[in-house]
């Protein structure tokens, strides 16, 4: 169990070390019904029998099925969080290539790694269930205040005044983000698609943290 997770169960009791072991059997196997299935298959049955639990143990630590696909989130979304830190290096001129495909690469790593449950997530974020939507935006919020902030710095020029640095990182990491779901699919062992595709990304963020300046082509 993470460091994020509850340290009672429902009934207000701490966790043992047998609780915590049913507890993290119980995420562990929602997770791999996840990348069995579609989240709108799952339910608590299904957990509950290939945990080999009863339904009482079951609601001893999530009062339903959306409680357990947000624990197993803890981890990715921690990720998440960290690979802020990443974004906020400073990223020097002459290296600003090296360090955005660093960052591209690494938040492809975290997809691969946890494609079942952050697929689960967006379905249910995008149902407009709150708890998703929150755990989706916390994911992401270091990132993009990272990101905001090396494009608010970037000297003015062009149509800058135009596009709001929050809304160039979110356009920018919407891209990123469906790239990783793409490449994570990896349906057909695509590797050199993926390094084009990093490659492209990483090209893409050091153009918009380039200056920008006033286009002298014709409009027609």
């Amino acid at each position: 169990m993470s460091d994020l997770a509850p340290a009672l169960n429902k009934n207000g009791q701490v966790l043992g070390a047998k609780g915590r072991r049913s507890r993290e059997r119980i995420v562990a196997e929602t997770v791999a019904l996840l990348a069995e299935g579609p989240v709108t298959d799952l339910n608590m049955a299904l957990i509950v029998r290939r945990a080999g639990i009863t339904p009482a143990a079951y609601y001893l630590y999530f009062d339903d099925v959306g409680e357990a696909v947000l624990a197993a989130l803890e981890a990715p979304t921690q990720e998440f969080i960290d690979l802020g830190a990443l974004a906020a290096r400073p990223w020097p001129p002459g290296q600003v290539y090296d360090c955005a495909l660093t960052f591209v690469n690494a938040y492809f790593a975290v997809w691969k790694r946890h494609m079942a449950v952050l697929r689960a997530r967006n379905v249910l974020a995008d149902a407009a269930d709150r708890r998703f939507e929150a755990i989706r935006a916390k994911a992401s919020t270091t990132i993009v205040a990272a990101l905001t902030e090396k494009l608010a710095a970037r000297p003015p020029g062009g149509h800058d005044a135009e596009t709001s640095p929050r809304m160039m990182t979110n356009i920018l990491l919407t891209a990123i983000e469906r790239s990783a779901i793409v490449m994570a699919l990896d349906l057909h062992g695509r590797s050199v698609e993926a390094e084009e595709t990093s490659r492209a990304l990483a090209r893409l963020l050091e153009l918009a943290l380039e200056t920008a300046k006033p286009s002298t082509a014709p409009l027609n």
